[in-house]
């Protein structure tokens, strides 16, 4: 029995790693189940580990918003200011982003990046603890991100909070 268990558990976490590798998408419905170490052949069903949380992607409409974005944002307390967002693609397919930004509260951040349809998130942090959370629209041509953001400055100091919008371009 133990040797069944191990084989089934290998088969199972292989599959995972199988589709993790290739990228595929598979609905978390559709997903095996993975035991958790310990658990017998008996209390797999009920009691196990889904890992669609690894492999779920939110549902993207055409080529991810992969390259830079620059353009000039404006706030509501301060002078406009540039920024530019740099978004890559890790080889499991998550979009992540590095944002250098001319503001008086944040000067650069990372970012964790999330596309819906044409919607677009970015939000992170810089070094300091200051956050940044740019949500908008890829426009139908993905040539501009239409962006609003909102900042909190108050780790840091600079300034306690900030917001406004702004249009960035594919360069």
């Amino acid at each position: 029995m133990p040797f069944q268990q191990g084989v089934l558990r290998f088969t199972l976490l292989s599959f995972a790693l199988l589709v993790l590798w290739t990228g595929l998408l598979i609905p978390a419905e559709a997903l095996p189940l993975l035991p958790r170490s310990g658990d017998s052949i008996h209390t797999l069903s009920s009691d196990a580990v889904y890992v669609s949380a690894l492999l779920q992607q939110p549902e993207n409409v055409g080529s991810p918003p992969v390259g830079i974005w620059s353009g000039n944002f404006s706030s509501r307390n301060f002078a406009s200011f540039p920024v530019t967002i740099t978004i890559t693609q890790d080889t499991s397919g998550r979009l992540r982003g590095a944002a250098t930004i001319s503001s008086q509260c944040i000067t650069e951040a990372t970012l964790v990046v999330t596309v819906s349809n044409s919607n677009i998130s970015l939000a992170g942090s810089d070094s300091l603890g200051d956050t940044i959370t740019f949500k908008g629209a890829i426009d139908p041509g993905g040539a501009q991100l239409t962006l609003s953001y909102i900042v909190n400055g108050s780790a840091s100091g600079r300034c306690e909070t900030d917001q406004g919008t702004g249009i960035a371009a594919k360069q």
